[in-house]
């Protein structure tokens, strides 16, 4: 199957995504080649694959709290994890392991960089453990999601019935693509091996010269702020997602128009603001205004937005400056929604003025702020952290949309395509799952079954997925599902079907798929459909069929037609017509022309080449 589209991107690369950890968690219950002398020899917890650990589902020991701190900064992340695990078995000793992707991403990603863990240290009820790196299953030796290249191991013993706290810390250098976007993560999913649910699981992103303005990207979508943290937290947890944070520091296009100007005055700047001195980089701005006028004159917009961006970075009020700004920004069309990827120069603003709003107390203007952002395109985590300045249900939460859902054939291509579109008013939109399939004897037969997290958050999401041309499939009704989440849980759903006719024609009333009684035909490059589906299609307020002289007669808002099987000539409000195709009887049903009684009686018809399909509207 094909899959395009936003919510899609990258998953190809899936593996990479998973092993690359940018930054890394979630400890593991690894395997001893010699039992313990306190641990049964038939105990699950032991066990090699060569010289390769490898976790193990069963153990009598639960982790019952995961508290991560997490310190994101430009460059690297610094996680400091706090695990509570208790032992309900008999004493034992546990090897214990914590992942590591050394892999660099293969060529063909976009991701590349450093992925080792740094300075990775190991604690037992705050006494300092004895850390071994370890090598890890490859994925030719069978290994899935939980599998990696290496781990850093240390041994905890238990006794029964004992709870111990174990701490890890470490830093990690970003993961970084060549438009400049920055990857950050956490990973949750490797706690999934321990036996039952983890009691407690809270992750709390602290920034580091890394603000909510930066953010493009966050994921799961169930998280909250406060202040400038990003924070989730979940109970009776099972993990079985990753948390990844994808962020940008500079917008491009400024710095191609500063490097364009002077690429000497662009890398001072930036590594001043790098260094967090905003202060030395302000003066630098003005000091570049003022001594090269006639090329400050061709960036002026770009220096003028990075002075008011420094000033409030230094604590100073630019206010006048990022007010006039959002006034002058346009709102972004809705059909551009779908490609439009929010920036960092539009999103500081938003930010910026809600600081100063806050501090006034100035709750209205925040939330004008939060609406103005919907509309002109600021990206939703800013959106997110403007919420947070508000009392709680000041701003009601929306429920996901599905705002889009259809069956489209492409007989150039050899297939169909299912093309849906999800969105969320809030910006909260999660993971997208869809579901296509058709019953054989009785039984569902699945084509497709897909569902996956979100990673760019946006307003609105569309996904397209292909499905070549199948004998099996040919005559079938096609049952087809989307289902939108967001971050709080809330769903929404949609369905249809769709079968699968010889001439590869889709029926649209209103903009939306019409499913057919009868089969379509085609007769000299003209449409005909059965008066029973034309009659339903049509909303014809009257019909009557007289068996003697073959002819139907159809009445719609004061227009009267009739017409004859095998005729030439129909009539309409009393007045001849002639008909390049006539209407025929097909195994029992009355067929007629598609666009001449739909035009004969006040409806629009027109013919979408490209997806071969007929569009109709009553409305």
């Amino acid at each position: 199957m094909e899959k395009n589209g936003s919510p899609w991107r990258g998953m190809a690369l899936f593996w990479w995504w998973l092993i690359m950890a940018v930054a890394i968690a979630g400890i593991i219950m690894m395997i001893l080649g010699v039992p313990p002398k306190t641990a049964d020899a038939d105990d699950a917890v032991l066990g090699r694959v060569g010289e390769a650990v490898r976790p193990l589902m069963e153990t009598p020991v639960e982790m019952t709290g995961e508290e991560v701190k997490i310190r994101l900064g430009r460059e690297f992340t610094r996680v400091d994890a706090v695990f509570t695990f208790h032992n309900s078995g008999a004493a034992a000793e546990v090897l214990m392991g914590f992942p590591e992707a050394t892999s660099q991403a293969d060529g063909g990603s976009e991701w590349s960089g450093d992925t080792t863990l740094h300075d990775f240290e190991a604690f037992v009820d705050g006494e300092k453990a004895a850390v071994e790196r370890r090598a890890g299953l490859s994925p030719e030796n069978g290994a899935k999601e939980l599998s990696y290249p290496a781990w850093h191991t240390f041994t905890v013993p238990f006794e029964a019935g004992q709870t111990r706290e174990v701490r890890n810390t470490y830093r990690v250098k970003n993961g970084y693509s060549s438009e400049g976007t920055i990857r950050s993560g956490y990973i949750l999913t490797t706690g999934s091996v321990w036996k039952g649910s983890i009691g407690l699981v809270r992750v709390t992103v602290e920034p580091d010269g890394v603000l909510p303005y930066n953010l493009q990207g966050v994921s799961p979508a169930g998280y909250g702020f406060a202040g400038d943290n990003l924070v989730w937290e979940w109970k009776n947890c099972e993990p079985d997602r990753n948390i990844e944070i994808m962020f940008k520091m500079y917008e491009n296009s400024t710095l191609w128009s500063w490097a364009g100007a002077d690429p000497v005055f662009q890398q001072n700047i930036i590594k001043a603001m790098d260094s967090g001195d905003y202060g030395a980089a302000l003066t630098m701005a003005r000091d570049y205004k003022k001594n090269h006028p006639l090329l400050a004159a061709e960036v002026k917009d770009d220096l003028d937005h990075w002075e008011a961006l420094l000033v409030s970075l230094a604590g100073g009020d630019a206010r006048n400056y990022w007010e006039a700004f959002i006034d002058k920004a346009e709102n972004v069309p809705p059909e551009k929604e779908l490609y439009f990827y929010p920036s960092v120069d539009l999103a500081a603003p938003f930010y910026f003025l809600g600081r100063v709003y806050a501090g006034e107390g100035r709750s209205d203007s925040i939330r004008q702020l939060y609406e103005d952002g919907k509309k002109k395109g600021a990206h939703p985590q800013v959106g997110r952290w403007l919420l947070s300045l508000l009392p709680e249900g000041t701003v009601a939460q929306h429920k996901p949309e599905v705002r889009k859902l259809a069956v489209v054939a492409y007989p150039a291509r050899g297939g169909l395509a299912l093309e849906g579109e999800a969105g969320d008013a809030d910006g909260d939109l999660d993971t997208i799952e869809i579901s296509l399939w058709y019953l054989a004897e009785g039984r569902r037969q699945e084509i497709e079954h897909y569902g996956n997290p979100l990673h760019y958050n946006r307003y609105r999401h569309k996904v397209d997925v292909f499905i070549p041309f199948s004998e099996a499939i040919a005559g079938h009704e096609l049952f087809y599902t989307l289902r939108a989440v967001d971050g709080g849980g809330r769903q929404a759903e949609a369905s249809g079907s769709y079968v699968w006719n010889e001439y590869w024609i889709t029926f649209m009333l209103n903009n939306s798929p019409y499913r057919l009684v009868h089969p379509p035909a085609v007769v000299n490059d003209r449409v005909l459909l059965a008066a029973e589906d034309l009659i339903k299609m049509l909303e014809v307020e009257k019909a009557a069929y007289s068996p003697g002289s073959r002819t139907i007669t159809l009445q719609r808002k004061g227009n009267a037609l009739i017409l004859a099987v095998g005729g030439t000539t129909a009539y309409l409000n009393g007045k001849p017509v002639s008909l390049e195709v006539p209407a025929e009887e097909r195994e029992g049903s009355f067929y007629l022309p598609l666009r001449f009684t739909a035009g004969s009686l006040g409806v629009q018809v027109d013919w979408d080449e490209q997806r071969r399909a007929v569009l109709l509207g009553t409305e």
